[in-house]
């Protein structure tokens, strides 16, 4: 079986579809969904999503595309302890369309470390032309439970995350013809630290890349990591399922 560690099954053409998308899933061999809250909004539906379905989990986070909005804490909080709530996040540092929210960015994350620790969470980590100051802020305040979700980072990079204990999960983007620098950072991880996503409804894999994504393609994100890796698929589908069930806790 295979899990699904990232995905958005209310965003934009999913919505609606739920049942379907997740039917779809099972029948590629998906057994298991983590759909990830980014506001308060979302993080609603994601919870409503896994109190219908037995085998989606939901996790609660404020997106740092979010810093500048108001942000209801206390109703932000009432979410971690469901128990079908499995992670924080995704939350994390975003500094690609502007660095103008940058403080608060940083103050949202620290808010959500703090309360991942509180709740005993691990934390699901957004970073996207922050690489340098994502490093230095989860070294100091000590982040150990986290994985860098959709990792695209450098391969430095990786060694650093391997270094802070921390993990990585990779999507479609290592199908990409021209994501050799994805490829190499994936080679740097050792297979008990790398798990697999799709971040639905974004980021298809190459076979159906611009079409809308869902969790049934999982299989052929493996695929690639198998080949990447040098591993046979049944490998990396056997590993990255143990690695999910530890640090989600499913």
């Amino acid at each position: 079986m295979f899990i699904d560690t990232h995905a958005h099954l209310n965003w934009e053409k999913l919505a609606g579809r739920e049942a379907e998308v997740i039917e779809n899933a099972k029948q590629s061999g998906v057994e298991i969904i983590l759909t990830v809250g980014c506001d308060i909004e979302t993080i609603e539906k994601s919870r409503d999503c896994a109190e219908q379905f037995e085998n989606v989990f939901f996790s609660a986070g404020i997106h740092p595309e979010e810093a500048g909005k108001p942000v209801d804490w206390e109703a932000f909080e009432s979410f971690l302890s469901h128990p079908k709530c499995k992670a924080v996040g995704e939350c994390g540092l975003d500094f690609y369309y502007t660095r103008e929210t940058e403080s608060i960015q940083r103050e949202n994350f620290k808010r959500q470390i703090e309360l991942a620790r509180k709740y005993d969470l691990p934390l699901i980590i957004h970073t996207r032309d922050a690489g340098a100051e994502m490093l230095k802020m989860i070294e100091e305040e000590k982040v150990q439970n986290f994985v860098i979700h959709c990792f695209t980072e450098s391969p430095a990079f990786a060694m650093r995350i391997i270094e802070m204990g921390g993990r990585a999960s990779f999507g479609g983007i290592i199908t990409y013809p021209k994501a050799d620098s994805v490829r190499d950072a994936l080679k740097v991880f050792p297979l008990n630290r790398i798990m697999l996503e799709t971040d639905c409804p974004y980021l298809a894999p190459q076979s159906v890349r611009g079409q809308v994504n869902e969790p049934k393609y999982v299989p052929e994100i493996a695929q690639k990591m198998a080949e990447v890796k040098g591993a046979s698929l049944d490998q990396v589908e056997k590993v990255t399922t143990t690695n999910a069930q530890r640090f989600f806790q499913f």
